[in-house]
């Protein structure tokens, strides 16, 4: 579904704007630059002059596309896209090999517990609300239809980690393909939106060459057949 893709890369230019790390404005949530696509933060990718770091990762959950009735043409659907934010607060953390990696905080720490809270916050809030979430708001239908926030808790260890899953569910418009190469809608739509030097932007353009034109065979011509109709005195019922 390249709705649900578009959305995702929608969503990461606006948390992490292209301008924002050029230098030209600034960073909307507390993650700064440290916002990825798909995957989490590495070890190279913490702060080290700070006790943690903010980090956001953007993942694509369950995409649906669904006709909106029996009589709805094949083209005439309802489509649905699913976003997952892992919020996070990272940390350097010694493995047994002596290797470090990069982990959430676990901590009772309720300084570090409010950073959280605000940059999950500030995921909706330029998302659903402030103009640096403008290029997104343009890829759904409406506000989200559920959104949904769970603490990584593992009871039984009693170990509270400074990180959070954030489900954001959307309608949005459903692919609309062509015969003419390149991206579909609205992937297209927002491929040409995206500034100059964007990630999202550099994403949708090699995902784009993969759609070659297609060639249909011309029509020759159309036959006309009197005789294939009802004949005269047939009731139609």
């Amino acid at each position: 579904m390249l709705f649900s893709s578009a959305l995702r890369l929608a969503a990461i230019e606006c948390l992490c704007p292209t301008a924002a790390i050029a230098g030209s404005a600034a960073f909307p949530t507390l993650a700064g630059g440290t916002v990825f696509d798909s995957k989490r933060p590495e070890i190279g990718d913490l702060v080290k002059s700070r006790k943690y770091t903010p980090v956001i990762s953007v993942y694509s959950g369950e995409a649906t596309s669904t006709l909106r009735g029996d009589a709805a043409a094949s083209n005439d659907r309802a489509a649905t896209a699913t976003l997952e934010f892992v919020a996070e607060l990272a940390e350097a953390v010694q493995a047994e090999s002596g290797e470090a990696y990069a982990e959430a905080m676990v901590t009772t720490d309720q300084d570090a517990r409010v950073v959280l809270d605000a940059l999950v916050a500030q995921i909706r809030r330029t998302l659903e609300y402030a103009p640096a979430g403008a290029l997104f708001r343009k890829m759904r239908i409406g506000s989200p239809v559920k959104i949904t926030c769970e603490p990584h808790v593992v009871p039984e260890l009693d170990l509270r980690f400074c990180r959070t899953f954030v489900t954001m569910e959307f309608s949005v418009p459903d692919d609309v393909y062509a015969d003419a190469a390149g991206l579909p809608e609205p992937a297209a739509t927002l491929l040409a939106s995206l500034p100059a030097g964007s990630y999202s932007k550099a994403r949708l353009t090699a995902l784009a060459a993969a759609f070659d034109q297609i060639d249909r065979d011309a029509l020759s011509e159309i036959r006309l057949d009197p005789g294939a109709g009802p004949t005269a005195g047939t009731i139609l019922e």
